[in-house]
């Protein structure tokens, strides 16, 4: 696990939301490149296995090598199968469409996230399909940052909540440190109710092991999740994605401020059909929100998160972000 350590990217971002069509392909690339714009070295990664489509958004019609090539043996070094996107410093590993790549096997999806985490460069964004599949909440998992991408839209909102609900009960039995610890959060899970507000999920586990439900607890606190909202029109809807940020906190015990709150725009549609990332070429207000959320994932501290999830530290490097319907923006609380 130390050498792990040593050798992993500077930091993994994941860009999900569990439901189709909320824009986390057009802010996954738009964040690359505003990074890349700060002089760091992004990796873009296509984590939507069977329907990719940042080749596309990044005006490439025939992606070369990409995760295929990875998969099929073509090459073990992952690094080997980027192509470079139209721009200084961004590389992409593209994705596949081939029938059956959504049903990695286990043994293929750990290789390709062990590669994915030791990509030598200083950010990799992962851009994640729609759903709560395995594979997409492992991808999710792997990153030190989550971005939460929603629209004021009850399905997306439904969507976004019961994604990163899969994500937290996931990452619980992922980072249970022994077989019998896995086995009473399962099991805890199960007596409750998945429904359940996780503090009466804590609080049944406390009963069995207050050991662990501290570190449960912990792990929640630290699941590194700031909201973006999306395709915003008006102002009541930036009230219902900050409010819908606060229901996250108190159901779920994951901080998720809001971070960026991007209104609807022609020209990310304009940009998007351009087949060129906003960011290359544009401004306005869009762009604006995004350069911001690029500051906001660049600014904080992952070595000490790292610390704090490997059990360094008990305390909350997202502990006591309160997301309030005026402040929208980097909270203080997330900087190095």
């Amino acid at each position: 696990m130390a050498s792990n350590q040593r050798t992993r990217a500077g930091r993994i971002v994941a860009v999900g939301g569990g439901k189709g069509g909320v824009g986390k392909s057009v802010i996954s690339t738009n964040l690359a490149y505003a990074l890349a714009a700060q002089g760091r070295h992004v990796v873009l990664v296509d984590a939507d296995l069977g329907a990719p489509n940042l080749h596309t958004l990044l005006g490439l019609s025939h992606p070369e090598g990409g995760l295929q090539a990875f998969l099929d043996h073509e090459t073990e070094d992952l690094e080997a199968a980027l192509m470079r996107a139209p721009t200084s410093g961004v590389r992409l590993l593209a994705g596949s469409a081939r029938v059956g790549v959504a049903n990695l096997s286990h043994k293929a999806k750990r290789r390709l996230l062990t590669a994915i985490a030791r990509l030598p460069t200083d950010v990799v964004v992962i851009d994640l399909g729609a759903g709560t599949t395995l594979n997409t909440l492992d991808f999710f998992d792997l990153a030190d940052l989550r971005v939460l991408v929603m629209t004021p839209q009850l399905t997306s909102l439904q969507n976004a909540y019961s994604f990163l609900k899969a994500a937290a009960h996931r990452s619980l039995t992922l980072a249970a440190e022994h077989p019998e610890d896995k086995e009473l959060i399962t099991a805890t899970l199960a007596e409750v109710g998945e429904t359940q507000r996780m503090g009466v999920v804590l609080d049944a586990l406390r009963r069995r092991s207050a050991g662990l439900a501290h570190r449960c607890a912990a792990q929640l606190g630290n699941f590194g999740v700031l909201t973006v909202g999306n395709q915003v029109h008006e102002e009541r809807e930036t009230h219902i994605i900050t409010n819908m940020s606060r229901m996250i906190r108190d159901y779920l015990l994951v901080p998720a401020p809001v971070t960026a709150m991007i209104r609807h725009s022609s020209e990310i549609r304009e940009s998007v059909n351009a087949r060129t990332p906003l960011l290359a070429s544009g401004g306005g207000a869009a762009a604006t929100q995004l350069r911001l959320l690029a500051r906001a994932l660049a600014a904080i501290d992952i070595a000490r998160l790292r610390r704090d999830r490997a059990g360094v530290r008990g305390t909350s490097r997202f502990a006591g972000v309160a997301p309030t319907d005026e402040a929208v923006g980097v909270p203080d609380a997330l900087a190095g």
